[in-house]
């Protein structure tokens, strides 16, 4: 049985990248005993996955900022895409040539059109405070609204 210095000693030349294959091997069987003390525990999935030859990684854990990024990916999307819908209508607007369908039919009146759009626009809006909301806490709602730096309580078209 090794003592606690001796381990100690042990990984510290492994995390240098000091030592050779046989203490390598001593630490493998050491982290591989089913009574392993407490202190010990946190290293033993590691040198379980040295062990096996590195074959397969982990499973990424899900953490609030893995989270907060993909919800801010959505939501940039979405904003992108109202952004160049707004700005299609807005530029285009007078062109007679510039038309929307809906349900199969040629819309050309121009406030028809903007309806459509209004309409579209507030449907992205809600996709955004759905994405807000769908967080737990007032906190971290509060911080995806920062971070996308969008006032969901604000309408997008007016």
């Amino acid at each position: 049985m090794m003592t606690d210095e001796q381990i100690e000693q042990l990984l510290a030349r492994f995390f240098d990248g000091a030592t050779d294959n046989e203490e390598e091997r001593t630490l493998y069987r050491f982290f591989r005993q089913k009574e392993l003390p407490d202190r010990w525990k946190p290293y033993r999935e590691m040198f379980d996955f040295f062990e096996q030859g590195m074959e397969k990684a982990p499973a990424p854990k899900r953490t609030l900022k893995r989270t907060l990024r993909r919800a801010a990916g959505i939501a940039a999307s979405l904003l992108i895409m109202l952004s160049a819908g707004w700005w299609w209508t807005t530029y285009h607007q007078e062109n007679d040539k510039i038309y929307v369908t809906r349900n199969g039919v040629m819309l050309t009146n121009p406030e028809e059109k903007d309806a459509v759009c209004r309409e579209i626009a507030q449907q992205v809006h809600q996709q955004y405070q759905d994405i807000v909301n769908a967080f737990p806490d007032e906190a971290t709602r509060e911080e995806v609204k920062r971070i996308l730096g969008v006032d969901c309580n604000k309408p997008i078209i007016h």
